[in-house]
């Protein structure tokens, strides 16, 4: 055999060790250059596509889950349909779901919540105010529960009470103004020998009692006296009639909703006609399933005042009803 023949062998097995370094040498080398990809990765049938950098849309079948997410979407806006729950351990019983897709039927929006309870705008209490309804006429009148009421907000003012005149004679005192037995507001009274009283709230979260009337007294008793000023209502309401200032003037009628009316001026006297109370102020929030479907309002006329041919007192302002209803 000849001699090169025998050495063959080992110098493949060189050559190949040889191959084998260099191939891995390479591999080493390219492993620890390597980075993240930074395009989208190309369309392939049957693959599953990575979540990537690419501003591409992208769509997951299946569920995802991440110990912390923080979602951004398009220009700052993130979209979610379907079900939105939260939970505080494990996922096959959420906490709380919101669901998207339960809307409000017929209208095509809406969120439903976990109590059943549909929100459509975001506004206090889960409604928006939707109508106003007063009420200024004294009398009786009928308020209508709107179906789909979520709550109202009811305010009431009595009437004021009338002021009396020259010859000192009383009127008639305010009208006390009721939203069914709900809430009321007393009217004020009429003024007399001593000035009108306000009138007070009763039965609401905010109650408040309206004005006294006034009287001015006179230094001497050959001096006219001015008559007293009606007493404003309470809550915002109409302000007290202005007194007569001298023996040759009425007073004048209070201002809606429930102001007192004045005091007429007076002569020889040692003080001037008193004016009447204002009317009291309440209100109160009702949730719909608090109110019946019709409750009577009653509006509180304004006191009038005794007749006089001249130098009358002021009458008063009746009171009012006002029903906010949100929906």
């Amino acid at each position: 055999m000849p001699t090169y023949l025998s050495h063959t062998p080992r110098a493949l097995t060189q050559l190949f060790m040889l191959g084998f370094l260099l191939a891995l040498a390479l591999g080493i080398h390219e492993l620890s250059a390597w980075t993240a990809p930074t395009q989208t990765p190309p369309n392939c049938v049957g693959c599953t596509v990575p979540l990537h950098t690419g501003s591409g849309v992208q769509v997951k079948s299946g569920g995802l889950q991440a110990s912390s997410l923080d979602i951004t979407g398009t220009n700052g806006t993130s979209m979610v349909s379907g079900q939105l729950s939260f939970w505080t351990g494990g996922i096959v019983n959420p906490a709380y779901t919101i669901d998207m897709n339960d809307l409000d039927p017929g209208t095509n929006n809406g969120i439903r919540f976990p109590d059943g309870t549909v929100q459509t705008t975001a506004a206090m209490g889960g409604g928006r105010l939707s109508a106003i309804r007063t009420y200024t006429t004294a009398g009786t009148h009928t308020w209508t529960k709107p179906a789909d009421l979520s709550y109202a907000i009811v305010e009431v003012w009595g009437g004021g009470g009338s002021g009396e005149n020259y010859s000192g004679t009383a009127g008639s005192d305010g009208g006390t103004t009721r939203f069914g037995s709900y809430v009321l507001a007393y009217g004020g009274t009429a003024g007399s020998a001593t000035p009108g009283n306000g009138g007070a709230g009763s039965g609401g979260d905010i109650n408040l009692t309206g004005g006294d009337g006034e009287y001015v007294q006179a230094m001497d008793g050959n001096i006219a006296a001015a008559g007293g000023r009606g007493g404003d209502a309470a809550g915002g309401g109409g302000s007290g009639g202005r007194a007569g200032y001298s023996n040759s003037q009425s007073a004048r009628d209070g201002q809606a909703p429930g102001g007192g009316g004045g005091g007429a001026g007076d002569y020889h006297a040692a003080n001037g006609p008193r004016g009447g109370g204002g009317g009291g102020y309440a209100l109160e929030l009702f949730e719909a399933s608090e109110l019946t479907d019709d409750v009577t309002v009653t509006v509180g006329a304004g006191g009038v005042a005794a007749y006089r041919a001249s130098l009358q007192g002021g009458d008063g302002a009746p009171g009012m009803v006002v029903v906010y209803e949100y929906r």
